[in-house]
């Protein structure tokens, strides 16, 4: 959390709200590593460049790091 809440508010511009922090908190209990949520949020910030709204890049980090989480959980399912 401490590497990804500072990440976040250079990323999006503000900081993470209540909601925010604890989709993070939640994603990294899940199993998300906090270099797998940094990566989600620079994917984000790559594809929408800046000038988009806090809002939709919210959304879509959080679209992205469900992607992300589902495959890898996917992935630890095949190989068992």
């Amino acid at each position: 959390m401490r590497l990804v809440i500072p990440h976040y508010r250079r990323s999006f511009g503000v900081h993470p709200g209540a909601e925010m922090r604890g989709f993070i908190r939640n994603a990294a209990e899940n199993g998300l590593t906090a270099a797998e949520i940094v990566n989600c949020m620079t994917a984000v910030r790559l594809a929408y460049v800046f000038g988009a709204s806090e809002t939709a890049c919210r959304k879509a980090f959080m679209a992205e790091a469900r992607r992300v989480w589902k495959r890898k959980r996917n992935n630890r399912k095949a190989s068992l």
